[in-house]
């Protein structure tokens, strides 16, 4: 086994959810692989640091202001963009503008 495949199961391998074969083919390459060994160490005490966070209520309505402020702030910054782009556009038309007007004036001298 490889030791990504140890890191894309090891919360399936720490929850018990694999099957056996998977598990003995975890606990076979974890006897033989120190860096596996130290990543599933360091995997454990997140995993229980997590758990003994404290658990935070969350107020009603939380989390419909929540995408309602985002909704917002991201249809601001889009009219912003809307104003840039088109300020870049009108920048450009200007810059074509002066280029032609002095090819078309100097072929008249």
């Amino acid at each position: 086994m490889k030791c990504q495949t140890i890191k894309q199961q090891s919360d399936a391998f720490l929850d018990n959810t694999l099957s056996d074969v998977e598990e003995m083919a975890i606990r076979v390459h974890l006897q033989q692989c120190v860096e596996c060994q130290y990543y599933m160490q360091q995997i454990t005490k997140i995993r229980e640091g997590l758990k003994s966070l404290p658990i935070i209520e969350i107020r009603n309505g939380f989390a419909e202001q929540a995408l309602n402020k985002t909704c917002k702030a991201m249809s601001a910054a889009h009219r912003k963009m809307k104003l840039k782009i088109g300020m870049a556009f009108v920048a450009g038309l200007s810059i074509v503008a002066i280029i032609t007007w002095n090819i078309v004036s100097s072929s008249y001298q």
